[in-house]
């Protein structure tokens, strides 16, 4: 897709005004946004859509063109790619209620999603999995309750995920 007109320049345009959008919603439902991984997905997309010149030549670097047609194509594409990840980041939640017995399934799905990333479960399990070795009995006793209460969250999870995908079918 080579730019040419106004019309695919304002497209590009559009793309990035609604990525700002995005990322005001984003702020505003207090999700975090890691702008290091958005900056490298714009660059490297840009850079390499100069691989495939089109447009009018601004300079060359050795044998490669830089053209104003790659680096609209390259800012197009990764507007795109930046919008759905914002979209997703806006969007998905465990607070969001789809209908029917589907819906109920996708749901509790992104409910236990929603849990096992937090925070608080991955530093237990972080702090379950990197104890040391116990010296008492008392110890080896409350390592061992703490390996079942993780391994019991997790059985359940399994079995509410099995009966609710039971329902559906």
């Amino acid at each position: 897709m080579v730019f040419n007109g106004a019309y695919s320049k304002m497209k590009m345009i559009l793309i990035w005004a609604i990525n700002l959008v995005l990322i005001a919603l984003c702020i505003l439902r207090k999700r975090k946004i890691k702008v290091l991984p958005v900056l490298c997905l714009v660059f490297f997309i840009t850079l390499f859509s100069l691989l495939t010149p089109g447009g009018k030549i601004l300079f060359s670097v050795g044998r490669l063109n830089v053209t104003q047609g790659a680096i609209e194509d390259g800012l197009f594409k990764s507007g795109i790619l930046v919008m759905l990840q914002f979209l997703s980041k806006f969007f998905i939640s465990a607070k969001i209620k789809f209908p029917g017995r589907l819906g109920s399934f996708i749901n509790e799905v992104f409910f236990i999603y929603e849990r096992l990333s937090s925070e608080d479960f991955i530093a237990n399990a972080k702090l379950t999995l990197n104890e040391t070795q116990p010296q008492s009995y008392a110890e080896k006793q409350i390592l061992k309750t703490k390996k079942k209460r993780l391994s019991a969250v997790m059985e359940a999870i399994d079995l509410r995920l099995i009966e609710i995908w039971k329902q559906i079918e």
